[in-house]
């Protein structure tokens, strides 16, 4: 019986010893654990990576409970010395073994007026960098920048009231200081008159040159003229078509006030290359007056565009005429619609792009673009605002910024203006697509001189809006506006909207 006492004594001390560490006092015998708490030390791991466990301490809260009342019969002396058997080694050592980047999922809100800073997407290089040379580099001579036109406009302290049928009509002049000669002259008009198919409207030049701008558009093709509202325009030699020949105004979508008759970039009834090589300084006289009866209108202003330069440079030869197809089609020119209000010139860039094989995002691309009150020079206001509008209100941009984000993507994009038909058509037939900036779904407008804090002039106009031209035919022109399928419109009309803003566009242009 006494050995039987002693071994169960001997095991439960063995169980003690074993379970519980040395350091353990006797009164833990027995005792149950409740809880654990483990709290954990180290360095949080970057975003997208796995933590990893620097050290540990775990604490823990016993309860002690006597399973039973022992009460031995013999005095018991251990035999041996019992050290625990076991150590107890954490067996996993957790190690990164990625880095992850997060993605980005849904669609990204911009906040209303905020350009958000976006990640790049580089182009990859397609070619091994070439060693800069360690010699000297020959300095080459510096290109001579391009002679810079400028505005000036009359200085009207209010609208002039033009006479009904009088032939005297009224004059008004504004007087040039500029030294040097003319290289080129346009002329903006803003008349709001009924009937315009009455108008008349001539420049005269300090030297002696006269210009007739307009005599009653319209007339003979109709008995009495254009029989439609306001002329709003710029009249430059270089322009497509003749004011002569235009009357009407297609509508945008909404429904935009003063939609002029005449409104956009046209030809005068004469050429201004009568003014070439005249002396600018003096004074110029615009004559306008009413031809006819019962319709009456208002001068509200006018403006001389000039190309100033010291001298005449010697003329340049003739390009030879370029044989073109009579039609041409890019098939296959995909695209989406536009993801903020006011982006349509990156929905169409990145689509213009991908026609070349470069895709990129449009929230990247768009929140790459600068922002400026000019929109030669980066967006101007809210994409989240109001079409319809001219700048410093929310509005969009132009050709050059756009042109400028494509580079950085490796595409050699170039920003035109004053960019012919002929010129057009040849990117087209050579299979390139032309970025055009027109008005709504290639409807009417007005340009405005507009002048931006930089001290910069552009032409403006309401309702701005960009499509992918990716065909044309003898009388049509073809074109993507958002998500296919294509659109085709008659070309008078086509000519007519990108003219607004004076053929602006972004085209494909190898080095």
């Amino acid at each position: 019986m006494i050995i039987l006492w002693i071994a169960l004594a001997l095991a439960i001390l063995m169980f003690s010893a074993i379970a519980l560490p040395t350091a353990a006092a006797p009164e833990l015998q027995g005792a149950v654990i409740q809880s654990i708490t483990a709290t954990s030390s180290g360095t949080p791991a970057p975003a997208g990576q796995r933590s990893l466990l620097i050290s540990e301490t775990i604490t823990a809260t016993t309860t002690i409970t006597p399973s039973a009342t022992i009460t031995p019969s013999a005095t018991i002396t251990p035999s041996a010395t019992i050290t625990p058997s076991v150590t107890i080694t954490p067996s996993v050592t957790i190690t990164p073994t990625e880095t992850a980047t997060p993605t980005p999922t849904g669609t990204p809100t911009p906040l209303p007026g905020a350009y958000l800073p976006m990640i790049l997407r580089q182009p990859t290089a397609t070619s091994t960098p070439t060693p800069t040379p360690t010699a000297t580099a020959t300095p080459t001579a510096t290109p001579t920048a391009p002679p810079q036109a400028v505005l000036f406009c009359s200085s009207l302290s209010s609208p002039r009231s033009i006479p009904d049928n009088d032939p005297t009509g009224i004059s008004n002049s504004i007087a040039v200081s500029e030294a040097g000669v003319i290289l080129d002259v346009n002329v903006y008009l803003n008349i709001r008159h009924s009937w315009v198919g009455d108008l008349f409207a001539q420049l005269s030049g300090p030297s002696g040159g006269i210009s007739t701008l307009l005599n009653r558009p319209g007339y003979p093709a109709a008995d009495f003229g254009c029989d439609k509202d306001n002329f709003i325009a710029i009249l430059d030699d270089e322009a497509e078509r003749d004011a002569e020949n235009k009357c009407g105004a297609i509508q945008p979508a909404e429904s935009a006030p003063l939609m002029p008759a005449i409104g956009g970039w046209y030809r005068p009834t004469e050429a201004l290359s009568v003014f070439r090589g005249q002396p600018a300084s003096g004074e110029w006289t615009l004559k306008t007056a009413d031809l006819y009866q019962n319709d009456t209108g208002t001068l509200y202003g006018w403006c001389l565009e000039m190309t100033i330069v010291p001298s005449l440079p010697a003329p340049t030869p003739t390009p030879t005429p370029v044989s073109l197809p009579s039609s041409a089609l890019i098939e296959g020119v995909d695209g989406a619609n536009q993801a903020l209000p006011l982006d349509c010139e990156s929905r169409s860039a990145v689509d213009w792009a991908a026609s070349f094989g470069t895709f990129i995002n449009e929230f990247t691309f768009f929140y790459g673009l600068p922002v400026s009150d000019d929109p030669d020079a980066g967006f101007v206001g809210d994409v989240e605002g109001t079409w319809g509008q001219i700048p410093p209100n929310d509005y969009g941009v132009h050709a050059e910024p756009i042109a400028s984000r494509l580079r950085t993507y490796g595409l050699p994009a170039a920003a035109v203006q004053s960019m012919s038909w002929d010129e057009l058509r040849a990117e087209i037939a050579a299979g390139r697509p032309v970025e055009a900036w027109v008005i709504g779904a290639v409807a009417s407008s007005y340009p405005v001189f507009y002048t931006a804090s930089n001290g910069h002039t552009s032409v403006v106009a309401p309702y701005e809006h960009t499509v992918i031209v990716v065909g044309y035919g003898p009388d049509s022109v073809t074109v993507l506006n958002g998500a296919p399928p294509y659109d085709t419109y008659p070309l008078a009309r086509f000519l007519d909207s990108w003219g607004v803003l004076r053929n602006m566009a972004v085209i494909w242009k190898s080095p």
